[in-house]
């Protein structure tokens, strides 16, 4: 997609930071709230009969909704490769394949959160530019609980906020990240984050 420079100076004029950070108040609370409330097992409900669009494995819940598509995956080893405004996995062995964790206010992605609470994880951008961890004029949040885990992204990602908020935790593991440039950590006229 060939970006408008002149609209994106508008946009940057009319970003309320303010704002940004209050919401950013909101949304990274509540995946660390949904990241304790999972970990609780015996609030797993049995894995749901059939297949769902972008996943394949167990699947405890799955809907579509105006914020965008929810999904808790199981403790088998699944792959992800939808378009998701939130991922819970429970355990396995997954992958994920795409923007994850990715939030790109401007195309009608103000946010995304990606927890994954057990497992040796591999994240894959496929060269996606803002993933796992990255806010563009939104707030973006992946959580990684344990586990070895190996991520690989595009551009703006792995805790990067470019006018927006974004962050990557993973708690335990021995993990392997890579991507291109402006990440693990960066900010500009956002917070990026990386712990």
């Amino acid at each position: 997609r060939k970006v408008d420079t002149d609209r994106l100076l508008d946009i940057m004029k009319k970003l309320n930071r303010d704002d940004l950070y209050r919401a950013g108040m909101i949304v990274i609370p509540a995946a660390y709230r949904l990241a304790e409330m999972y970990a609780d097992t015996a609030l797993h409900p049995k894995p749901l009969e059939g297949t769902f669009e972008g996943v394949s494995g167990d699947v405890l819940y799955y809907e579509k909704t105006e914020w965008g598509t929810f999904v808790v995956g199981g403790t088998s080893d699944n792959v992800y490769f939808g378009d998701f405004a939130l991922v819970v996995d429970i355990g396995g062995n997954d992958i994920y394949r795409g923007r994850f964790g990715g939030a790109i206010g401007e195309l009608g992605h103000p946010y995304s959160l990606c927890i994954d609470l057990k497992g040796d994880d591999y994240y894959d951008s496929q060269n996606k530019d803002v993933s796992q961890g990255a806010g563009f004029f939104g707030i973006g949040v992946m959580i990684d609980n344990s586990g070895d885990d190996s991520y690989r992204a595009g551009s703006y990602s792995q805790g990067a906020g470019f006018f927006g908020i974004g962050m990557l935790v993973d708690h335990h593991g021995n993990d392997d990240r890579r991507g291109g440039y402006f990440m693990q950590g960066a900010g500009h006229c956002g917070i990026g984050v990386l712990v």
